[in-house]
């Protein structure tokens, strides 16, 4: 296993520390926009739009998305999912984000990954996977902590070198 994975599979064990992070109010608003950005970009792809929630955690956004009408599927690890996900109603697909995504190229219409690009050693690659599996118009949002953006590229090379994987937060429109 990657060692940058491993480690923070360690980190992230017990689920608590993304529970406290979307329990303030700063961050649970940030994903709120976000949600929203994805919400309205993928509705005017289909009207219940299928969209992946990359690193889904404790299934929060997945909920979310699910309540808005979306078709959800959530992709994680699953090292800090809680032992009940066999029973909740969004299916769950365990992969490493650090390997090519176990999705067909062009089936999804919308992608979220939330606070999970900067835990990834190659966020280029994890960007080009993001960019495979999305459907011709589907819609990425990409979140991380600091100062963010809005951008729209046709690939993901045209955008990559305006920002930092650190500081990125990307809403895309792929056509």
């Amino acid at each position: 296993m990657d060692p940058i994975l491993a480690a923070n599979l360690r980190s992230y064990a017990d689920g608590t520390q993304v529970a406290e992070y979307l329990a303030t109010a700063y961050h649970a608003r940030r994903v709120a926009d976000a949600v929203d950005l994805l919400t309205r970009e993928t509705r005017r792809r289909a009207a219940r739009p299928l969209i992946v929630d990359l690193g889904a955690g404790g299934r929060a956004v997945s909920e979310e998305l699910r309540r808005r009408g979306a078709h959800t599927v959530m992709v994680d690890m699953d090292a800090h999912l809680p032992g009940q996900a066999a029973s909740w109603q969004i299916p769950m697909v365990r992969a490493d984000l650090s390997r090519p995504l176990p999705l067909r190229s062009a089936s999804v219409d919308g992608v979220f990954a939330g606070e999970i690009i900067e835990h990834l050693f190659d966020p280029v690659a994890f960007l080009r996977e993001c960019w495979r599996v999305l459907a011709p118009g589907g819609a990425l949002v990409v979140t991380q902590r600091g100062n963010g953006c809005e951008c729209r590229w046709e690939r993901p090379e045209d955008s990559l070198h305006r920002h930092r994987p650190h500081s990125v937060q990307v809403a895309v429109e792929f056509t």
